[in-house]
């Protein structure tokens, strides 16, 4: 070095920044929130393209009819599945192969096999109270009466292994489900009748014993398949007529209905 020189100051690199690693094959930058879809479908081998986050949105952004309809479809599987086999022949696999989506999506939005079982019950009981409605040809109370009951059986009939499950699972989730449409049941038949929705406690305890043999019948009619239907409509709207009876001096509006029902030719 020359003396009184200054050797030129050297400038500085700066230092590269810490790169994170990332595992091969996947992006740099995560989406803000991953879809199930997205997961799901890693999971199956294929690379799934990112979809903007709805998080905060109103539930009405891209994807989200998608996402619904795929649950619908898992739903609707499990149904038809449960229907025709005992639970404990059915599969996760086979509900998501049947929906025809991933299986994680299964997981996502039911959790496990159990979940989408006491939704597919919860449907079923759903749909059932609807399909056994009056129908508008329907005129008089015996014929609302009888097409309601015919409606009840025709209904399990194609939904022989879920009502059996609903009968005979000991999960207190299954109970509920089963109490909330024993309950939907003697309130159909109030409202079939045009009767008060609270009657007195007599009456309530008659339609709730009715309800329980409609019950038992159709769960032997299910097992047998040895009496025609016919015959089975026919008792089961005797024993509800006897259960009435048993009951009328409570209610002032069951004579009038009883009365009804006796004069009809049906």
């Amino acid at each position: 070095m020359v003396e009184g020189k200054q050797a030129p100051k050297r400038k500085s690199r700066a230092k590269p920044e810490a790169i994170e690693e990332q595992p091969i094959g996947t992006p740099r930058e995560a989406p803000l929130a991953a879809s199930a879809e997205a997961t799901a479908e890693a999971g199956r081998g294929r690379v799934a393209k990112a979809r903007p986050s709805n998080r905060r949105g109103t539930g009405t952004g891209p994807g989200t009819a998608a996402r619904g309809e795929r649950r619908r479809q898992l739903l609707t599987a499990a149904i038809k599945l449960f229907s025709e086999r005992p639970y404990e022949d059915i599969f996760i696999a086979d509900i998501a192969d049947a929906a025809g989506v991933a299986h994680g999506l299964l997981f996502y939005y039911f959790k496990d096999k159990r979940g989408i079982y006491l939704e597919a019950l919860k449907q079923v009981m759903s749909d059932l109270q609807e399909f056994q409605r009056p129908r508008p040809d329907e005129l008089t109370t015996q014929e609302r009466l009888r097409g309601t009951i015919r409606r009840h059986f025709d209904y399990l009939g194609r939904h022989h292994h879920t009502f059996i499950g609903l009968r005979g699972l000991d999960d207190p989730d299954v109970r509920r489900i089963s109490e909330s449409a024993h309950t939907a049941g003697v309130g159909l038949i109030l409202q079939l009748f045009d009767l008060d929705p609270t009657p007195p406690p007599i009456v309530r305890a008659a339609l709730r014993g009715w309800v329980g043999f409609l019950d038992e019948i159709t769960l032997d009619w299910l097992a047998h398949d040895d009496v025609s239907l016919d015959d089975i409509v026919r008792i089961t709207i005797e024993v509800l007529t006897a259960a009435l009876s048993s009951v009328e001096d409570h209610h002032p509006g069951i004579a009038a209905v009883l009365a009804e029902m006796r004069s009809s030719p049906n």
